[in-house]
């Protein structure tokens, strides 16, 4: 299925409604059209090309990869498997938003993802396949929302 921009920036408004930290929120949708994947197929690709560090690599806990590195590598590779695999004709409904979650403490950076039928998910790239939330894990302010 696929969605033309309006369509998605009104279904992420509406999820943000009293979420938005600043009156000027950016949110950024740079195509027409995108492709919404079903839930079942997003988890499917994350199975395959899980995006992980190893925990004995030199920037491992350190600014030098962190939640938004991992949320740009993320949206970057599903970019990549859409033009090597899965070839839709639209960019995936993969985006990346920075607000307060229910699994942190501060500011964070995270992925989300538009489904098909079960709507707005979050994904936490760190925990792998175990890193998928309702967006109503989004408790609090959010500042940036990119597609």
């Amino acid at each position: 299925m696929y969605l033309e921009k309006r369509g998605i920036k009104e279904k992420i408004e509406f999820a943000l409604r009293n979420k938005l930290a600043l009156p000027n929120h950016f949110l950024g949708f740079a195509d027409k059209k995108y492709y919404l994947p079903t839930l079942a197929e997003f988890k499917n690709y994350i199975r395959i090309y899980q995006i992980t560090v190893a925990t004995n690599n030199p920037v491992h806990g350190t600014e030098g990869f962190d939640c938004d590195d991992y949320t740009y590598v993320l949206k970057g590779h599903v970019s990549i498997y859409n033009r090597s695999v899965a070839m839709k004709k639209h960019s995936w409904a993969v985006g990346i938003i920075w607000g307060d979650f229910s699994w942190v403490n501060e500011y964070h950076a995270t992925n989300w993802v538009l489904t098909r039928h079960n709507g707005l998910y979050l994904y936490e790239p760190q925990k792998g396949v175990n890193g998928f939330f309702r967006f109503r894990e989004c408790q609090g302010n959010v500042e940036l929302v990119i597609l």
